[in-house]
C-alpha cells in the first residue's frame, strides 16, 4: 500500500496470485492508493490502483453519564468509539469496565 500510512489495512496473501485488502472501518472518507509489483527477477512492472472509502453517516448519541440506560442494546458514542451497553446502566464510564463491563465496543454500522 502507498498511503495513507495512518491506517492500517489488513492484506492477504500479499504475495499470492490473488490476494485481499481488508479496509478497516472509519468515521471519515479516505483515499487509499495501493501498488501492485510483479517480478520474476529479470523483469518487473508496477501498477496502481486507487480505492475512496466512503465513511458511512452514523449518528449515534453521545454517551451522557446521567441518563438512565435501562434496557439492553442501546448504542452511544465515546472517546470517538462505538458502544452497547448489555444491562441497565447509569454512570458506568464505557471503555472503563474491562471484558465484563456493561459496555461492549461495537461497530459504527450498530448505530440504527
Amino acid at each position: 500500500m502507498v498511503s495513507p500510512q495512518s491506517h492500517q489495512v489488513n492484506i492477504v496473501s500479499e504475495n499470492a496470485v490473488a490476494t485481499q485488502a481488508y479496509i478497516p472501518e472509519t468515521q471519515q472518507d479516505t483515499h487509499y492508493v495501493f501498488q501492485l509489483t510483479v517480478s520474476d527477477n529479470q523483469l518487473s512492472d508496477s501498477s496502481q490502483v486507487s480505492v475512496h472509502y466512503v465513511a458511512e453517516d452514523v449518528s449515534c448519541e453521545v454517551w451522557d453519564k446521567s441518563k438512565i440506560y435501562d434496557l439492553p442494546g442501546n448504542v452511544v458514542t465515546w472517546n470517538g468509539k462505538f458502544w452497547e451497553n448489555h444491562w441497565w446502566t447509569q454512570g458506568d464510564t464505557p471503555g472503563t469496565g474491562g471484558e465484563w463491563g456493561v459496555w461492549r465496543e461495537v461497530q459504527a454500522s450498530a448505530c440504527k
